[in-house]
């Protein structure tokens, strides 16, 4: 909610209508928006997820209009966040925890018997003589391919060399290379046959692991309640073959791969995950790429006062508007030249320190803040008024302590949980 002072004494009221940004024409754009207007000040309404919003009588809002901005304007206070928070209750009542007991909460036995039967059905689509694998066989083949992630050899043949320095007696006990070489070359998740031809409309490339993703997926949000804060980025999965999903990142320590975006909480818990595979035509296309990964992952928890961290790749002006409809709260970098923001004070007018700070009529504040250069984000929860400092090094080495916004120390604080998930994948070796 956006309201501004009124110098006007009059006690009458009158209505009128602010607007919207252009190009909120997106299904998800259908929330209704209004606004009022009293004597005492302008403030606008954005309703809950039934459409229907609390006060006086409101005139809706026209789309195609700009936004307004103003330094008047004044950002809506965050509600309290009083979820519950932390592991699920399937996982803190576990008797006798152990790590094989964690593991099987989220690979479940659901998704075996998944993987099991559509192994079987591909061995016998093949018309080649088999012998069926069991649930039993294929847990014992993914507990050899983790073991292998950790002891890693050139070759997976090379766990059973008949060279002492290579071989691997553990592992040859479970499977022989022949089995495991069968189940390596025929496991499935999916019905091949069923698979959506290229040029289709519903071609998807991950159409083979598919299924095996949304189980995951659901399975990660029922074993726990995130932190109010998360935030969305790219990481990457090491991967040097051919490919047309593989991607080329610098500023990564994975440099090629598969892009993978994470939405993850407080504590690096992966909440949600998607695979890239390239863009694609979708209803929601016309708001972005990165807007329509936000929504994607964020869907499940609108309405739950939520605080989202992005960069200037998901973060737009009209994202942050439909995620604050949504009783989300948003915070990201972004790139000035983005449209409807507003012009700030020019760089070279500022020294370090300095800010300047605009906000508008849907409660949407913009911000320039300069460092040894400037920096630009846009918060829908924090006031240009809340104001904390940092400590920043001079060129002789000394520190000097420099005033910035507030939602700039929030940003820096929780903008790396996926950086974080990323390095504990890391030091596990998976």
């Amino acid at each position: 909610m956006a309201t501004i002072p009124s110098n006007d004494d009059s006690s009458a009221s009158e209505s009128v209508s602010l607007s919207m940004p252009r190009r909120l024409r997106s299904p998800l754009a259908k929330a209704t928006t209004s606004v009022t207007v009293n004597s005492s000040h302008i403030q606008q309404n954005i309703p809950n997820h039934s459409g229907t919003s609390g006060g006086s009588e409101s005139v809706p809002i026209v789309q195609d209009d700009l936004p307004q901005w103003s330094q008047n304007f004044r950002v809506e206070a965050l509600p309290n966040f009083v979820k519950k928070i932390g592991p699920a209750a399937v996982s803190t009542e576990m008797s006798y925890p152990s790590p094989h007991k964690i593991f099987c909460e989220f690979f479940t036995d659901e998704m075996v018997k998944h993987i099991t039967f559509h192994t079987n059905l591909y061995a016998t689509q093949k018309g080649k003589p088999f012998i069926p694998t069991t649930e039993d066989e294929i847990r014992v083949f993914l507990g050899i391919n983790l073991f292998m992630s950790v002891k890693k050899l050139p070759s997976y043949r090379d766990y059973w060399s008949s060279s002492p320095d290579l071989n691997e007696a553990y592992i040859c006990d479970l499977m022989t290379v022949k089995r495991f070489s069968f189940l390596l070359s025929h496991i499935h998740s999916n019905d091949n046959s069923m698979m959506p031809k290229r040029g289709q409309a519903n071609f998807d490339k991950l159409f083979k692991i598919r299924s095996l993703v949304e189980m995951l997926n659901k399975r990660f949000a029922q074993c726990y309640q995130p932190h109010q804060k998360v935030a969305i980025n790219e990481s990457m999965v090491k991967f040097k073959g051919r490919s047309s999903m593989k991607q080329y990142m610098r500023d990564k320590p994975v440099k090629r791969g598969y892009k993978i975006w994470m939405l993850c909480d407080d504590l690096a818990y992966n909440l949600k995950f998607q695979v890239y595979t390239g863009r694609l035509a979708t209803e929601k296309s016309e708001l972005g790429l990165g807007a329509q990964v936000v929504s994607d992952l964020c869907e499940e928890h609108y309405g739950k006062n939520h605080i989202v961290f992005m960069d200037n790749f998901f973060t737009s002006y009209n994202l942050f508007v439909l995620l604050k409809a949504q009783k989300t709260s948003a915070v990201g970098t972004v790139n000035p030249a983005r449209k409807l923001l507003p012009k700030l004070k020019e760089d070279k007018k500022m020294k370090r320190g300095d800010f300047d700070s605009k906000v508008s009529n849907h409660g949407v504040a913009f911000y320039k803040w300069m460092d040894k250069r400037a920096v630009n984000l846009i918060p829908t929860m924090h006031d240009p008024s809340d104001t904390t400092s940092v400590n920043r090094k001079e060129n002789d080495g000394s520190t000097t302590v420099v005033a910035c916004p507030r939602v700039l120390s929030d940003y820096n604080r929780s903008m790396n949980f996926v950086d974080n998930f990323d390095r504990l994948k890391r030091r596990l070796w998976l």
